[in-house]
Order: structure tokens, then sequence, then C-alpha cells
């Protein structure tokens, strides 16, 4: 765990209560981390429970943005940090393990499409399955009215990240203990 104490941000195991504060309380943003982790540990646990092959996370990643409506490798790529030959890589993979499927774009014959496997019963339908599943899962547990301002901060438009001077770090830095 991170701590800081007044006087400086350290990894400390053994702080007490009246000099800490727990930066990840904080931070809304390390939740996100959180929230991936079971997304990814949901498909995974169904995946080896009904003999489906697991993902890799940039794969379940991968198939989450083609779920939301992102069939582009390269506007993929873009949206999840990758390069054109690591998304192309991963794509392929998924090709081979039949839980996705390339065509060409039609109004671009240079570019490619790609979307779930066809198949009713195979690892694309699958996963598109356990995906919506495990919304609904978490729509019951968390209630719709949660569920829909979650989803409503999820894809607002944040814009890109700030970068941050030099002096917004050092002033940060200081503030981390107060």
């Amino acid at each position: 765990m991170l701590w800081a104490t007044k006087k400086e941000a350290r990894t400390r195991s053994d702080a007490t209560k009246d000099e800490e504060w727990d930066i990840t309380s904080e931070s809304a943003f390390l939740g996100l981390y959180g929230i991936i982790d079971w997304w990814m540990n949901g498909l995974e646990k169904n995946a080896r429970a009904h003999g489906v092959p697991t993902l890799s996370r940039p794969q379940g990643m991968l198939v989450s943005r083609i779920l939301e409506g992102e069939h582009r490798p390269i506007r993929i790529a873009e949206k999840m940090g990758m390069t054109r030959q690591a998304i192309h890589f991963q794509i392929n993979q998924l090709v081979e393990l039949k839980v996705l499927k390339l065509r060409q774009d039609p109004d671009d014959r240079r570019a490619l499409i790609v979307e779930l496997a066809p198949q009713r019963a195979g690892p694309g339908a699958f996963y598109a399955a356990v995906i919506r599943e495990l919304q609904l899962k978490l729509t019951e547990r968390l209630g719709k009215k949660d569920i829909e301002t979650f989803r409503k901060i999820v894809r607002s438009d944040w814009g890109e990240p700030p970068i941050l001077s030099k002096k917004d770090v050092e002033q940060a830095t200081r503030n981390l203990g107060r």
C-alpha cells in the first residue's frame, strides 16, 4: 500500500494511524482497476467453468471494444494504447480461437473489419453472452440507478489527459501528507 506522511510519500507498512494518509482511499481512478479485474476475472472463471479458451486481458478488452461497436483494428489499437502490430497479433490469435473473424471493409478495400465469429455455439457467442450476463448480474447487485450513473460517467468525454507542469507535480507531492 502507498502511504504518505507529512514529510514524504513512501511505501510503508509500519506507519502509525496518526502520521499516515492512505493515498489509495482518495483516488477514484484506482478503483477503475478493480472494475477491470472484476470483469476480466468473471470472463476467465466462466471460460474455465465451461471449457472455453480463456482470453488474456488485452484480448478481453479487445472483445469488449468490439461489443461496444468499434470494428476497425486501427481505432481499437488507438483506444487501447497499442500499436497496429500488437492489435493485429491479438486479433489473429482470436481468429485462430474462433472468437473473432476478419472481413474487408466494403467502404475501404485496404482496411479490415473485425467482428465476433458468427457461430452461435462458438467462443465469440460465448463471450458476448457472458459479458451481457455479467452486466445484468452487476446491475442486480448495484441497482439500475447506480449502473446508469456509472455508465454516464465512464462514457463522458473526459478530453485528453493533462500534462502537468513541473510546478504542479512538485506542489502535489508536497500536498500528499496534508
